[in-house]
């Protein structure tokens, strides 16, 4: 009895309230591709500042365009660079721009590129995503592309 008096004292006495959607979470993977333009260089002592622009497309869980702005450190060892990526797609039953901030470390010996893709949130029914994607891409220089794989998780609240 003291139960159901606790639950009945406690249940919301108006209609109308505003509750919160639960978070959904889902993982995603599939291939991407860019095509980088390094627009300027400059020496840094024994380093070489690249600043660049890249266009792309994701396929699989996340079907997008993409582009993008970047700087990367570039020495005999390979490189590493931060920017702000663009995505425009559809993912989920949902479709909008989202924006994440790409951080990324690579070999020009070898050609592969390891990096992440932190999704800060957009516009559309992207508005309220977050998630972060990790990426392997390697340089073909036959087409003059990167091309690899993507995974990770994003959340919808």
């Amino acid at each position: 009895m003291t139960i159901v008096a606790v639950f009945i004292i406690g249940a919301p006495a108006t209609t109308g309230v505003a509750y919160a959607t639960p978070a959904k979470s889902a993982q995603i993977s599939g291939t991407m591709t860019a095509n980088v333009l390094v627009t300027s260089i400059r020496n840094a002592g024994t380093k070489v500042i690249w600043t660049a622009t890249d266009t792309g497309s994701t396929a699989g869980d996340l079907v997008s365009s993409m582009a993008g702005n970047a700087i990367f450190v570039v020495d005999a060892s390979g490189f590493s660079g931060a920017g702000v990526q663009t995505l425009t797609g559809a993912m989920c039953g949902k479709s909008g721009t989202l924006k994440a901030i790409m951080f990324e470390n690579g070999s020009l010996a070898s050609g592969a590129a390891d990096g992440t893709l932190t999704i800060l949130g957009g516009t559309g029914g992207f508005r309220d995503l977050h998630g972060c994607l990790a990426f392997h891409l390697s340089y073909d220089s036959g087409t003059d592309t990167w091309t690899g794989t993507y995974s990770g998780s994003v959340t919808f609240r």
